[in-house]
């Protein structure tokens, strides 16, 4: 009987892993960004929670925003609305889950309320007509404790 020393068979072990790694075309160098192929992008028929990168939303007078749903019931959806100044906008506001949601929309400040909706429960919807005289950037959050912190926030522009 032949006996081979134990220490030897982590390195046939290893040897086989670098072999098959190897003969798998992988390489210990990452490649360089310019030899990357470019992102297909996303499917255009597959809603996502996430925001979408493209061209910003034209201004419109009529809005229905959504509260949570899917997996991230955190969200808004769309989470940016372009709106004309001093025109009345009509927001139609549903809940998208079994959470309560609001949508408040606040000043430059961050305290001044310019709008607000809630929603209770799956299925609530709400509806307010508001106007916004001053063209500007505005923030829109859930003001139920822990939502905004979660990441339930959207963005409203007001154009001229």
């Amino acid at each position: 009987m032949i006996r081979r020393p134990a220490n030897r068979r982590p390195s046939i072990v290893l040897a086989v892993v670098a072999a098959a790694w190897v003969a798998a075309g992988c390489s210990p160098v990452s490649p360089t960004p310019a030899t990357l192929a470019p992102s297909p992008g996303p499917a255009q028929s597959t809603p996502s929670a996430a925001p979408s990168v493209g061209p910003p939303p034209t201004p419109a007078t009529s809005w229905t925003v959504i509260a949570g749903g899917g997996a991230d019931v955190y969200h808004y959806k769309p989470a940016t609305i372009v709106v004309p100044a001093t025109q009345p906008i009509t927001i139609e506001f549903l809940d998208g889950d079994t959470l309560d949601h609001t949508w408040t929309v606040f000043g430059a400040d961050g305290t001044t309320v310019l709008a607000n909706l809630t929603v209770a429960k799956s299925g609530a919807r709400a509806s307010g007509t508001f106007t916004f005289p001053v063209p500007g950037t505005y923030e829109f959050w859930c003001t139920l404790p822990g939502h905004r912190g979660f990441g339930e926030t959207g963005t409203l522009v007001v154009v001229p």
